[in-house]
């Protein structure tokens, strides 16, 4: 269903119909690689060996520290390696009073050379206006950015997830509806395990959850049924996809890095009651709830209602008919 004024939209007929259908379209060459190169992060080698540079003071910050996620051995992933940056917005106040060794060494300036300035600067990107009118096209006029990460997926390693619907963790306490944008900061494809879509199920699957209980890891075997496509993107294109629609992704075993900056909008219905003790933003209350549950150490649905405190209690906003919906009945389209 369509959200704006013909005269607002930026989707065509064609990229309507993928949404309906498979929850997922991708527009190309939104952004240039000289623009993306321009916004990369640091690489995992000064994280790994910070001595001397700048991402030494950065490292000192728990701000900093809050957004920096390193590898799981439970997927493989070496643990002393940064597999991902999440949360980039609440590096904000560093800003003001960035650490001393995270300011630009001494010299001639050059664009990216804070790492400070440059993570600020990609984080920028998600508040761009082909993304956030895109979202309220297809979430209504109240979409706003929820959250944001940087993949790293290294060449030779870089670690893969298994079938889930983003709305099962944590996006369903604090919103009704999300859409994701990937803009890739590599080529992608099934070598260096790109993104995989199940397509065809977005209209059975759109506000409904498949498992019974939210924040709980899909089942061995549960999707072996259903079919998924690999969705190949170049430097520069944006996928654009449901927060509903099943996907998953393997190991990059190739000799290529497959990098990816991910970009959440979400939305509430008109009928959501206020949530109590909101920080006055989905992306506040996101990043409050999720930093909460993983200190609780990953409590499933009812027992993360009341990760707050049970004055501020967190339900899934998911109405209760429409969890465990299986996946025995669907049906591509």
């Amino acid at each position: 269903q369509r959200r704006t004024s013909i005269a607002m939209a930026q989707l065509d007929a064609e990229q309507w119909q993928q949404w309906n259908t498979n929850g997922y379209f991708i527009l190309r060459n939104v952004f240039s690689p000289a623009e993306l190169d321009a916004l990369r992060p640091p690489s995992n080698a000064e994280f790994k060996d910070p001595a001397g540079s700048a991402v030494a003071g950065l490292l000192e910050s728990p701000l900093f520290k809050q957004c920096v996620v390193f590898g799981s051995p439970l997927t493989d992933e070496d643990p002393n390696v940064v597999v991902k940056l999440e949360g980039l917005g609440r590096l904000a106040p560093l800003a003001k009073a960035p650490p001393a060794a995270a300011q630009a060494p001494a010299g001639p300036a050059s664009p990216g050379s804070d790492p400070l300035s440059r993570l600020l600067a990609l984080h920028a990107l998600s508040h761009h206006p082909k993304l956030s009118g895109i979202a309220k096209e297809l979430l209504g006029p109240g979409a706003q950015l929820s959250k944001d990460k940087y993949i790293f997926k290294q060449a030779g390693g870089g670690g893969g997830f298994i079938a889930h619907q983003d709305m099962t963790f944590i996006y369903n306490r604090v919103a009704t509806d999300m859409v994701n944008f990937g803009i890739a900061f590599n080529d992608a494809d099934a070598e260096n395990g790109s993104l995989e879509v199940a397509p065809g199920l977005e209209r059975q699957l759109r506000g409904k959850h498949i498992l019974p209980t939210t924040e709980t890891k899909m089942p061995d075997g549960l999707c072996d049924g259903v079919k998924f496509e690999h969705t190949q993107t170049r430097t520069g294109d944006v996928i654009v996809f449901s927060a509903w629609v099943l996907h998953r992704s393997t190991v990059n075993q190739s000799d290529r890095d497959r990098a990816v900056y991910y970009v959440t909008y979400g939305a509430r219905s008109d009928a959501t009651p206020p949530l109590v003790g909101s920080r006055g933003s989905i992306y506040e209350d996101y990043y409050e709830m999720h930093r909460a549950w993983i200190e609780a150490g990953y409590p499933q649905h009812t027992d993360a209602d009341h990760l707050l405190g049970p004055e501020r209690p967190r339900p899934s906003l998911i109405p209760k008919d429409n969890l465990g919906f299986g996946v025995d009945s669907l049906q591509a389209a």
